[in-house]
This record gives C-alpha cells, structure tokens and sequence, in this order.
C-alpha cells in the first residue's frame, strides 16, 4: 500500500539489528503498497533512536523466500505504542538481494503479511475500531497532498508484538502513497481532552478511509 521509493541514504534504522525477542504470530493478509517495478522496497519506523518496524516491500520480483507482491512488516517489542509519541519513517528501493535484505530486518520478527495491490476496493469509508490489547493512532502530512493528512494506526499485544495496522486517507486512490516519501515524521493523535486518539476525526473532522491489515 505504500507507492514506489527513490533512493534515499541508508539510515542508521537500516544498520541496526535489534530485535531478540518472543516471536509475534505471522498472519497473511491483503493489501497494497503501489508497485515500483524491478525493485525491493523497504521501509523503517523509528522511535527515537530505537528501532520500532520495518517493511519489506517486494513489488513484482521474487528473491528467495520473499514472494512478488507481497509486504512483509518486521516488528520489535522493545517498543510500545503507549511510550511512542511520533515515529520518523524513511525509505529506500533498489535492487537488493537476499543477504542485503537480511542485513536490513536484522533479527526482527515477521508480524504481518500481505499482498500489494487491494485497489480502491480493498478501502473502506468510516473509522475502524481497535481490537488488540493496546492501539495509538498517528498521522503525517499527506505526501501525495499536503492539503490533507494521513492516519497510520499500530495494534500491540501485552507483550508489544505488533497485532495489527491500519492505514487512514482522506481521498480514496487505493494506495496510502502514489510515490513512497524518502522520509517523513508521524506525531500521536490526541483528543480535545489531550489524552491519546484512535480516532481519525481527531485529526481532522470528515470523511476517512481506511485499509487494515486484517482483511
């Protein structure tokens, strides 16, 4: 769900390799990061200095084990969403194989997979509502237009392995970005009271689409 990358410098996300925890449970699921063909594409969220997701991004090549089309999100519990008050995503694409793609999740542990391309069908206009033991909505300026914003909302299990994802948009084009944004900061919703949100309409009141990762 996440759209084509340029090349960005590698971050200090991409050298890290933390992670030596429980296994969380590996789920497939459908969704979409736009394609960039012939290349991999991969994504890291950080809190701070602490290595918190990274993404897998395959678009129409098969490299070893990791399939075409397919997103495979890495997460590590050394980070709970109750403590992560914004995250700095950055992004990289190119032709890497499989030692560099291990080289970039580390021992990160696969929490969620799922195919690319849902389309505009695979989102749905209204809010979701959180199911795991724990939720915290963020939001972004949105990169394909800077009128709007966009919503990414991370479900943790008691133990802070990640459960569940969930992408908000304001306009329905079937991928969360046309051109996947080399870097940009995401910052935790809060309601009128100041007290954290899972709410979209606390980040702007309106309609809301959102793709989750459970289908």
């Amino acid at each position: 769900m996440i759209g084509p990358a340029s090349t960005p410098t590698p971050s200090q996300s991409f050298r890290s390799t933390r992670g030596e925890e429980p296994t969380p449970s590996k789920r497939y699921h459908a969704r979409q990061i736009p394609v960039d063909t012939s290349k991999i594409t991969e994504i890291w969220l950080d809190f701070g200095v602490s290595v918190f997701i990274k993404v897998v991004i395959t678009n129409n090549l098969t490299v070893g084990t990791y399939a075409s089309n397919t997103e495979y999100w890495y997460a590590s519990p050394s980070v709970s969403v109750d403590d992560a008050t914004s995250l700095d995503m950055g992004s990289q694409s190119g032709a890497y194989g499989t030692a560099q793609i291990a080289s970039f999740v580390g021992s990160l542990d696969l929490a969620v997979m799922w195919t690319q391309v849902i389309g505009t069908g695979g989102w749905t206009a209204g809010t979701y509502t959180p199911t795991a033991y724990k939720a915290r909505l963020y939001k972004a300026t949105d990169p394909d237009d800077d009128r709007q914003q966009i919503g990414l909302l991370l479900e943790q299990d008691d133990e802070n392995n990640l459960r569940s994802v969930t992408w908000y948009k304001q306009s329905n084009t079937g991928k969360i970005f046309d051109v996947t944004p080399e870097e940009l900061t995401f910052t935790a919703v809060m309601n009128a009271e100041n007290e954290p949100s899972v709410d979209p309409n606390d980040i702007e009141n309106g309609t809301w689409y959102y793709a989750n990762s459970d289908g």
